[in-house]
């Protein structure tokens, strides 16, 4: 095993035990407990559906790296890519604009702890997919079946938000509603939710074509110096 491999492999083993650390923080030690205020446990919030992407992504990559088998996982990358920017995106968005408008509760008494979770979840796991998707695998392999899993996953989380969560929860509340895990959604009637839907969809669809140049302009640059060095090794074999 040469040296490119061991980095590859330290790479992977890093991200999957981050992933799989703060996916059982998150998710795994909160299991749905049917209690009126807090129905749903990790899995109320996009963030932890994301997260749970990103696990299946590490997962994936480190058993391909230790059991030396192609495990495909192209969709699926290509979609965590999308999701991972539109998380990115909706949370530092939402600071910029009022951190109160997620949970005020969650701002109160927040350890190193808490921050390094938040930190991981809206800056750190995006990296470390970006780095394996982009360097280490190829996505986008089939355009229409990742934006296919997008969809099921926008219309998915929506529904569960919309008949299950807000419907099961009597906290947080708004000026409007209570239940919806998100602070600002309370303040919002049906159709106010209705346009943020619409608004995250062209974010999720923006964030997606974005993603897809990322990675024509990484096969195109591949490419481009590949066939650099191969005329260069033909001219050195021609001295």
């Amino acid at each position: 095993m040469n040296y490119s491999s061991y980095k590859i492999i330290l790479f992977r083993l890093i991200s999957f035990s981050f992933a799989v650390l703060f996916w059982w923080m998150g998710i795994g030690r909160e299991a749905i407990s049917g209690g009126e205020n807090d129905w749903g446990g990790g899995i109320k919030y996009l963030t932890n559906w994301v997260l749970t992407l990103n696990l299946i992504v590490a997962t994936t990559a480190i058993a391909t790296q230790l059991l030396k088998r192609n495990i495909n996982s192209n969709t699926i990358i290509a979609s965590t890519m999308t999701m991972n920017l539109v998380i990115v995106a909706l949370f530092w968005g939402i600071i910029l604009i009022d951190q109160n408008l997620l949970s005020k509760e969650r701002l109160i008494n927040q350890t190193f702890f808490d921050w390094l979770w938040g930190f991981y979840l809206h800056v750190g796991m995006s990296v470390f997919l970006f780095w394996e998707g982009i360097v280490y695998n190829k996505p986008f392999v089939s355009v229409a079946k990742s934006y296919y899993l997008i969809l099921c996953l926008f219309f998915g989380y929506i529904l569960w938000l919309e008949l299950v969560i807000s419907e099961n929860n009597i906290a947080p509340c708004g000026s409007i509603s209570c239940g919806f895990p998100y602070q600002f959604l309370n303040d919002l009637d049906g159709m106010g939710r209705s346009y943020f839907y619409f608004g995250v969809w062209v974010l999720g669809t923006t964030s997606f074509l974005i993603c897809f140049l990322v990675i024509k302009l990484r096969n195109y640059f591949f490419r481009k110096y590949s066939n650099l060095s191969k005329l260069q090794q033909c001219r050195s074999l021609d001295v």
